[in-house]
């Protein structure tokens, strides 16, 4: 797991910047106008959700079929054109397909009580920002064949933490009207498409010169099956796990959208690390299966299981414990505070989620790929008809709900396939000592509350539990990946 801890600790770093421009922005900027943030936060999902229907799954190819492709004489046989022509020719055809169908569109949306005004006068830039949610996840995959994960990161992810703030700070001080702000929202999008296309260039590695020759009907017929397939289950996971701020919207406001993303961005802290450990793993995982070595994708599976589950619960942990400081900063505890167990009913979800480790693309990547869209078919049901329930009855609490059901039950389902099929599990004995471990520390951080400033509060709480959960992770030896990291540490210190 050399090249994964390496990769993934500097994709983290890059994300965990990311996440200090976001936590400033979330507790100092958007709460200064929750309505704009709640309506960019409109667009990204909705645009999200576009995504799978415009370009049929086509950015799942990217890792998957790389291995088929891959000659460096050939220039890979100019796949990466072929990925792009494909995706533009895709969303063309959704677009005149919208166009033609728009009044049914719009007559479903009524139908399920949706706002179809927020979906019209978003219209443009929700097409625009999907359509270059395409195309960077495309260069950012591709990039990751040649494991460059870091880089992409930055435009994809970086990129826009430091520009939604400032578009924000520009509306609340009034340079700019609620028009401009859309434009220069999808714009920001468009500028990491460049970004990505140049550091492809810099890499040599930015060939769209289609091998027409290479493209033999059997495997291209092959790889649009699998494409279909993967849009079907995308869509089902969109459904599953994002379809949450549009249902908000909805059914409430704006206002409300915006106190969900507060806590969801807070959350999504956890997620970083599990999301570089994905794509540096991915390339890994699908060579692996090509060559049938499944020992490898063992180890890897059960290692990042115990790593992730200790970032996670450290994270987890330490939010949870600062959480009342943390609303306070913001000048709007009287208004979040009420809606806090939103952070931790979402945190379970995703502490779950990532616990199973690399579920996603073992199955994702094998010859069971199927599998994904009868489960995410089911669990899209299963969470529509939670979040139209749960909604209308207990607020942004039920779509918190809906959301961490809908992640416990599809990565369970996920957990038993890999086991039936493959025989490897991702928990251990290790996880309980992890639990244990966190447990003791949160108990013991959260005797100490002292009638201070928040800001020491955070400081004085999150240091006691780092102090007792660390060391005894480090200690106990209790993840062999943690234990490496810590000797390295020790010896660049020493050096």
């Amino acid at each position: 797991m050399g090249v994964v801890r390496r990769q993934s600790i500097k994709r983290t770093t890059v994300s965990y910047l990311g996440v200090l421009i976001g936590t400033i922005s979330v507790l100092k900027i958007y709460p200064l106008a929750f309505e704009i943030y709640g309506m960019s936060q409109f667009i990204i999902s909705s645009a999200t959700l576009i995504m799978p229907f415009a370009s049929i799954g086509i950015s799942r190819l990217t890792v998957r079929y790389f291995p088929e492709f891959k000659n460096e004489e050939t220039k890979n046989h100019g796949f990466l054109g072929f990925l792009l022509m494909l995706s533009l020719l895709f969303f063309l055809i959704f677009g005149l397909f919208l166009f033609l169908f728009k009044d049914a569109f719009f007559a479903l949306l009524a139908a399920l009580d949706m706002k179809k005004e927020a979906f019209w006068e978003n219209r443009g830039v929700i097409m625009v920002v999907s359509l270059a949610l395409i195309i960077s996840s495309i260069l950012g995959q591709y990039a990751s064949n040649f494991k460059r994960i870091v880089v992409p990161e930055i435009f994809n992810n970086l990129l826009i933490k430091i520009a939604l703030p400032i578009l924000v700070l520009l509306f609340y001080f009034g340079y700019i009207a609620e028009n401009e702000f859309r434009y220069l929202y999808a714009l920001s999008f468009l500028l990491a498409i460049l970004g990505l296309a140049g550091y492809l260039i810099y890499l040599g590695q930015f060939n769209v010169r289609l091998d027409f020759s290479f493209l033999k009907k059997p495997l291209v017929k092959e790889m649009m099956v699998y494409s279909a397939f993967n849009a079907l289950s995308i869509i089902g996971y969109l459904l599953s796990f994002r379809i949450d701020n549009i249902m908000i919207t909805s059914f409430m406001d704006y206002d409300n959208t915006g106190h969900y993303s507060f806590f969801a961005y807070i959350v999504n802290v956890i997620v970083i690390p599990y999301m570089s450990m994905i794509a540096i793993a991915s390339p890994i995982i699908s060579q692996g299966l090509r060559d049938a070595d499944l020992a490898s994708i063992q180890k890897l599976y059960r290692q990042s299981s115990e790593t992730l589950f200790i970032v996670g619960l450290y994270i987890v942990g330490g939010v949870w414990l600062c959480m009342d400081p943390l609303l306070e900063i913001t000048g709007k505890s009287d208004l979040l505070s009420p809606l806090k167990y939103t952070f931790l009913i979402l945190a379970a979800g995703q502490l779950f989620n990532i616990t199973t480790g690399l579920t996603e693309p073992i199955i994702g990547y094998s010859k069971y790929y199927r599998f994904n869209l009868y489960t995410m078919t089911g669990l899209a049901l299963m969470n529509i008809i939670m979040n139209f329930y749960f909604i209308p009855k207990f607020g942004i609490l039920g779509a918190a709900l809906a959301t961490a059901v809908s992640l416990v039950v599809y990565n369970f389902i996920q957990c038993v396939f890999i086991y039936d099929r493959f025989g490897m599990l991702p928990v251990s004995h290790t996880h309980v000592k992890v639990l244990f471990f966190a447990s003791m520390a949160y108990f013991a951080a959260n005797l100490f509350y002292l009638d201070v400033n928040p800001v020491l509060q955070i400081l004085i709480r999150g240091s006691i539990f780092s102090l007792i959960f660390l060391p005894m992770i480090i200690y106990f030896k209790v993840s062999p990946e943690v234990d490496r990291l810590w000797r390295d540490i020790k010896t660049r210190v020493m050096l």
